[in-house]
């Protein structure tokens, strides 16, 4: 959709200063998620490599390294698996469900949660570029668990990280 609206506007995400209280959720079929080094599976590297220069082939591949960690509502972990197996043909992939803390004291950018942000174009260098101390941006989803709270944050700002495949 173009314009989303808050979900749940008495969401008691929005009025904390500690969004480490809370559990967020990420799901994917990567098992050693998150990795600390960026790597592309074979069969990947080899679709891109088909269509691309050696230069364009570069610059996607420090995007990617450059990614955020999107962390979203367990609703949305769901319906994100959901819709790989339907829309994305990935129906016999092993999927893995991830609960996520955050350390303490996490600073996100100020304000309300922004409604215009393309969740999957997040980098941490947009995330660093939003102040000195910023770790993290609160946004709206716009894809799965519509109108609910999602974050895009720094590696560094994980505490613990529990895993179930599913």
């Amino acid at each position: 959709p173009q314009y989303v609206a808050l979900r749940d506007p008495l969401d008691e995400v929005l009025a904390s200063s500690r969004l480490g209280d809370f559990y967020w959720y990420h799901s994917t079929s990567e098992s050693n998620w998150p990795s600390v080094e960026f790597t592309w599976a074979d069969e990947e590297l080899d679709r891109f490599a088909q269509t691309m220069s050696g230069d364009e082939l570069d610059h996607k591949q420090r995007n990617e390294e450059d990614r955020g960690l999107h962390l979203g509502t367990y609703e949305a972990a769901i319906e994100n698996v959901l819709r790989h197996m339907d829309e994305k043909g990935r129906r016999y992939v092993q999927f893995y469900l991830y609960r996520v803390q955050l350390h303490d004291g996490v600073k996100f950018s100020d304000g309300a949660p922004d409604q215009d942000i393309v969740a999957d174009k997040i980098t941490q260098t947009e995330v660093r570029g939003r102040g000195e101390e910023v770790q993290g941006l609160m946004y709206l989803n716009h894809i799965e668990s519509i109108g609910s709270i999602s974050l895009a944050v720094l590696p560094e700002t994980i505490k613990k990280v529990q895993c179930i495949g599913m």
